[in-house]
């Protein structure tokens, strides 16, 4: 059954927060870091004008869709299905473009997101493809339902992306490309995408070394050198103490 809400937007952006405390552990991720990335990530979306945000939660075989509150559960066993059913019941809610976002990202930025939409602007089908450099993607947007089998896309492996983007382009759907965002799979992945964040987001990124701080240093070979060089800059860069 339809959620029971009136709302004035015509574009939706999906965030899979998936099961995070499943994912952490099978990631080897604090259990605090995947919430916090959820966090920055919802209220980076937050603050793009007219847009709906929908968050798609998962529990053993269950898709849960959340919005302004309210939320429908819906079946959803694989990743592969529970893309097709956000998105077929999100355009059957009447939007005309939609955003699928994974929630493992930390540098997704408003631009990113706002050239995403602008992409699905304009007559006739249309479909934009944000890369990972794992060869996965971070965003997939579409401005009416895909034609897209989410099974032989491949997803979680090196060739997502390609396969997502042939796909689109064998139906007929030009496809635009925005920039290029890590996701966050192991903790080996963790260190160097919180390390570019000292420049566009500092406050954030040390949160994420707080979190990361407390992990083990055996269990990531990047963790000790990487916290390391964190202290030594935080203290050059910290003001000297009033006399």
């Amino acid at each position: 059954m339809p959620l029971e809400t009136i709302f004035m937007n015509t574009r939706a952006a999906i965030v899979f927060t998936g099961n995070w405390k499943a994912e952490s552990k099978a990631k080897g991720l604090p259990s605090r870091f995947l919430p916090a990335l959820h966090e920055n990530l919802l209220s980076v979306i937050r603050r793009l004008p007219s847009v709906d945000l929908i968050i798609a939660s998962t529990d053993l075989n269950v898709l849960t869709l959340t919005r302004d509150g309210r939320s429908i559960r819906l079946r959803g066993k694989t990743l592969a299905e529970q893309l097709s059913v956000a998105t077929d019941w999100t355009f059957s809610e009447g939007y005309d473009q939609v955003l699928l976002i994974a929630g493992d990202i930390a540098d997704a930025s408003e631009n990113a997101l706002q050239a995403g939409f602008a992409a699905l602007q304009g007559p006739g089908g249309r479909s934009v493809v944000g890369r990972s450099r794992d060869g996965g993607f971070w965003l997939a947007g579409f401005n009416r339902r895909p034609d897209v089998d989410w099974e032989m896309v491949g997803l979680r492996t090196p060739h997502a992306a390609s396969r997502l983007i042939a796909s689109l382009r064998k139906s007929g759907i030009p496809v635009a490309t925005v920039s290029i965002v890590d996701d966050i799979d192991c903790l080996d992945d963790a260190v160097p995408v919180v390390n570019r964040l000292r420049l566009a987001r500092p406050a954030f990124r040390r949160r994420l070394v707080s979190i990361l701080a407390s992990m083990p240093p055996s269990l990531s070979p990047q963790l000790p050198h990487f916290l390391v060089r964190f202290a030594a800059s935080s203290v050059i860069g910290r003001a000297p103490p009033s006399r």
